[in-house]
């Protein structure tokens, strides 16, 4: 294996899509990914007649916004390419097959989704649908697959606080309190739109950052 990990920053879909893809890859890469939060499949789901605080309310809260993910193409062949899209299919998605307008006076009309051929695109029927699945059962299940991978070693409840230019990653451990430095071959940033990472470069100088609505 090489000498460094890799370190990705963040344990989201876009985190775990990116750690299986490097341990695929390339065997002999150790992988890192680090989450701020604590595991995903340990964490319990309150109702929403229950008050929820702290870190865990705020997580909860989280996923009960997110019940529910539109998985279309280009999801489809992130999974196939971590040889999960057929896990993924025969047990957790269902068709979105349109819409439904309510309009005035209780009037409800349906707009069905369309899709190309799969002729005229060169892919499978089932790959050009629109599909629903459940963001926490989808994230839980790349997490699972990550533990058995023997080249990638997780960190919960470990927050990126700051990186430099040669790949040092600094996290806080959020239950002791304790700050690490966590050598890296390189770090891909996969922590959202408040991205530690991406802060952490705007503070080096140098870099440019525009955003759009």
């Amino acid at each position: 294996m090489n000498s460094l990990p890799v370190t990705v920053v963040g344990a989201g879909l876009a985190g775990c899509l990116s750690a299986l893809l490097l341990a695929k890859v390339n065997p002999h890469q150790k992988v890192r990914l680090i989450e701020g939060r604590p595991d995903l499949r340990k964490i319990h789901l309150t109702h929403e007649s229950e008050e929820t605080s702290g870190f865990e309310g705020r997580l909860t809260d989280s996923a009960k916004r997110s019940i529910n993910l539109a998985l279309s193409y280009r999801g489809i062949q992130a999974l196939k390419a971590c040889d999960l899209w057929g896990k993924v299919k025969f047990s957790m998605i269902t068709e979105m097959k349109g819409r439904l307008i309510h309009g005035e006076n209780n009037t409800i009309s349906v707009q069905p989704y369309t899709h190309p051929s799969p002729e005229t695109f060169g892919a499978e029927l089932e790959e050009l649908k629109l599909w629903a699945v459940s963001r926490v059962d989808l994230n839980s299940m790349l997490l699972s697959e990550l533990d058995m991978a023997p080249n990638v070693e997780l960190f919960f409840n470990h927050k990126c606080e700051d990186i430099s230019v040669d790949g040092d990653v600094a996290v806080v451990n959020n239950l002791t309190g304790e700050t690490r430095i966590l050598k890296s071959e390189y770090v891909i940033g996969a922590d959202g739109v408040h991205s530690a990472v991406r802060n952490a470069m705007l503070r080096k100088g140098r870099f440019d950052l525009v955003t759009r609505a």
